[in-house]
């Protein structure tokens, strides 16, 4: 591990489990003393895909309300926890016409990122 600068993870979590996720992930940093971040997260804007948000496959009425509530709670654990030192979330398009089920550029959970990024 000592040729390791920083650890890293996706943290497609469910919503109700992403403390817990991160309460089971700080043990491994806390023991080999390496920051931490997640390499991808995110959570699509479909009807019960806050519950699998690693499902990608799916289907189901489009939730934005659903996307906004996971990015709430992944933002809330991350606040009560400084030894995380941040995610890349998914899905930011390149081109703003490609609007997938992951994308928040156009869904209200972009407010909430900017506040959680602002904070």
């Amino acid at each position: 591990m000592g040729a390791v600068d920083v650890m890293a993870s996706s943290g497609y979590y469910p919503v109700g489990s992403i403390g817990q996720n991160l309460d089971r992930i700080e043990q491994v940093v806390r023991r080999m003393n390496k920051p931490f971040f997640f390499a991808e997260a995110g959570c699509m804007r479909v009807q019960g895909s806050a519950q699998v948000p690693n499902d990608w496959t799916l289907q189901g009425a489009r939730d934005d309300e659903e996307q906004n509530r996971w990015y709430q709670a992944l933002f809330a654990a991350l606040a009560t926890r400084p030894w995380l030192r941040g995610a890349a979330l998914w899905d930011w398009p390149l081109d703003a016409a490609h609007d997938s089920a992951y994308s928040f550029c156009h869904a209200p959970a972009l407010a909430t990122i900017r506040d959680a990024w602002q904070r």
